[in-house]
C-alpha cells in the first residue's frame, strides 16, 4: 500500500496537517503551476528521509521546515507550532537569515509572492538581487498567475470570504496587476487580510519610499564630505537646508511635498502590533513616526516592546533603519537608548531591561553577540529548572536567533536544548524538526 507523501511528513515530524495542508503535499507540491518565482518544491522523502541540504541548522528558523525555493537559496517554509501544527509560512531569505511571516497558507504566500514581482522600480527586496530577475519577468509572472491551474487553485484555497467574494477579490486583484497598480492591489489584499503581515510591511514600504531611493544606487549618500550618512533614504525630514541644496542637482522634489506618509505608516504598524509582538520593523517604524511627533514617551513605549524582537524580523535594510541605527545592533535598542538619556525613564523600566541591554549594546560585535546568547540562554535555563518549557523554549529560540550564532558548535549546543526543552514540553513537532536539524551538523564542524 503506497504512504501518501502528507502521511509521510506527519509521521516523520510528528505532526497534526490541516486538510488544506494534506492536499498540499499530496496533490499540489508537485503539479501546481506557480506563478511566482518560488516554484521549486520539496519532495516529501527528500524532507522525510535526508534534509541535509535541505536545513541549514543555526541559520533557518529551528521551528521551521523549507518547503519550496525560489532556487536563489530564499525559502518559502512552514513554521510549527507548540501545539505542533503548522501556524503560517515564513519567506526566509538566505543573505542574511531575515524573515518575514507570508500568510497562513502556502495559498496566501504564493499569491503575495506573485503580486511581489509587480513591485514599481525599487529592487525586490524580498527575493534577492534585481539583476537575477529576467527583463520580461513580470509578463511570464502574469502568464502563469492568468493560468486558469493556478488562479482556481487560490480561489479554492484561499481563506474567506466565501467563493463569489474571493473571484470579486481576485478579478480585482488581476485588474490592478494589469494596470501596473501595485499599491491599489496591496491595498486589496489588506482588506481581505491574506498575508496580513507581508501586505503591511510592503504598504509600509510603498508608503516611505521616496524619489531618492531610485537613484540611490548612483550616487554616496554614506560619502562624509556630503554629510548625508544614510539618513535621508530613512526620513526625509531629517534632510536639513543645506543638505536639501546638494540633493536639488540630482532630484527633483519639492522641498514642501509630503513624499513620505509617516502617519498612515505608523497606522499599519500598530494594527499589526496589535495582532502580533515578533516583528521588529513594526516597532522601529511605529516608534519613530511616534517619535517624529514628538511624543517621546509613546515612542519609548514602542521601542521598548520592541528591543527584544530579533534582530533577523526588522528588514532593516528595506526599511532604511541600519544607517540611522549607528552601530548598534537594533534600530530600537539605538532609539531607546537616545531617548532615556536625554527622558526620565522609571525606575521599573530601566530595572527590567537592564542586563539586556547591557549585552546588546557592547561595542564589539562578536562579543555583543555571544553576551545576548548568554543572556537568553541563562533565562531559558531558569525557565527550564521551574518547570515552564513554553517560556523556555522561546529563550533558547532568541538565545540563537536574537543576533545569531557565532558557531556551529554554538547552533549544536542550543538546538540540544531546544530538542530537551521540546520534549519536556510535549512539543513533539519541535523537537522531531530539531533533531532534523541536529543531524545536519557535520561532526567535524563541532570543534
Amino acid at each position: 500500500m503506497t504512504i501518501k507523501p502528507s502521511d509521510r511528513i506527519a509521521e516523520r515530524f510528528r505532526l497534526t496537517l490541516s486538510e488544506s495542508w494534506q492536499r498540499w503535499f499530496d496533490e499540489y507540491a508537485l503539479s501546481l503551476p506557480i506563478a511566482g518565482q518560488f516554484r521549486n518544491t520539496v519532495v516529501a522523502e527528500d524532507l522525510c528521509s535526508d534534509p541535509r541540504g535541505l536545513l541549514w541548522p543555526g541559520m533557518m528558523r529551528p521551528d521551521t521546515l523549507p518547503l519550496v525555493t525560489n532556487n536563489y537559496g530564499d525559502w518559502l517554509s512552514a513554521r510549527v507550532d507548540k501545539n505542533s501544527e503548522i501556524a503560517e509560512v515564513v519567506h526566509w531569505y538566505h543573505g542574511g537569515g531575515d524573515w518575514l511571516p507570508v500568510g497562513n497558507c502556502m495559498a496566501e504566500a504564493l499569491l503575495h509572492d506573485a503580486v511581489d514581482h509587480f513591485r514599481g522600480s525599487q529592487p525586490q527586496n524580498l527575493r534577492g538581487a534585481e539583476e537575477t530577475l529576467p527583463p520580461n519577468h513580470r509578463e511570464e509572472v502574469w502568464h502563469r498567475f492568468s493560468n486558469p491551474d493556478f488562479s482556481d487553485w487560490l480561489l479554492q484555497q484561499l481563506p474567506c470570504p466565501g467563493s463569489a467574494e474571493k473571484r470579486v477579490v481576485m478579478e480585482a486583484i488581476a485588474e490592478t496587476l494589469q494596470r501596473n497598480d501595485y499599491l491599489g492591489c496591496l491595498r486589496v489584499l489588506q482588506r481581505t487580510k491574506w498575508a496580513e503581515a507581508a501586505v503591511s510591511c510592503d504598504l509600509v514600504g510603498e508608503l516611505l519610499t521616496t524619489p531618492m531611493h531610485r537613484v540611490a544606487g548612483k550616487y554616496n549618500f554614506a560619502d562624509p564630505a556630503s554629510n548625508l550618512e544614510h539618513h535621508p533614504l530613512f526620513d526625509l525630514g531629517l534632510v536639513d537646508e543645506g543638505q536639501w541644496r546638494q540633493l536639488s542637482d540630482r532630484l527633483v522634489i519639492n522641498r514642501h511635498e509630503q513624499v513620505q506618509n509617516w502617519d498612515h505608516a505608523r497606522q499599519i504598524c500598530e494594527q499589526v502590533i496589535r495582532s502580533r509582538q515578533d516583528l521588529g520593523w513594526s516597532f522601529d517604524i511605529a516608534g519613530w513616526a511616534a517619535e517624529r511627533c514628538q511624543e517621546v514617551q509613546t515612542a519609548l513605549k514602542f521601542y521598548e516592546a520592541g528591543l527584544t524582537a530579533t534582530s533577523f524580523s526588522d528588514q532593516s535594510v528595506r526599511m532604511r533603519t541600519y544607517g540611522p541605527a549607528h552601530g548598534y545592533a537594533k534600530f530600537s535598542v539605538q532609539r531607546f537608548m537616545s531617548l532615556t538619556s536625554r527622558s526620565r525613564p522609571t525606575l521599573e523600566t530601566s530595572l527590567a531591561h537592564a542586563t539586556y541591554l547591557d549585552a546588546v549594546c557592547l561595542a564589539d560585535f562578536r562579543q555583543r553577540r555571544l553576551a545576548v546568547y548568554n543572556y537568553w540562554l541563562e533565562k531559558g535555563d531558569q525557565k527550564l529548572a521551574e518547570g515552564d518549557f513554553s517560556k523556555a523554549y522561546d529563550c533558547y529560540y532568541l538565545a540563537g536567533w536574537d543576533l545569531g550564532l557565532e558557531s556551529p558548535r554554538i547552533a549544536f549546543e542550543i538546538l540540544q536544548r531546544l530538542l530537551l526543552t521540546s520534549e519536556k514540553g510535549g512539543f513533539c513537532a519541535l523537537a522531531e524538526i530539531s533533531k532534523s536539524y541536529l543531524q545536519c551538523l557535520a561532526p567535524q564542524e563541532l570543534y
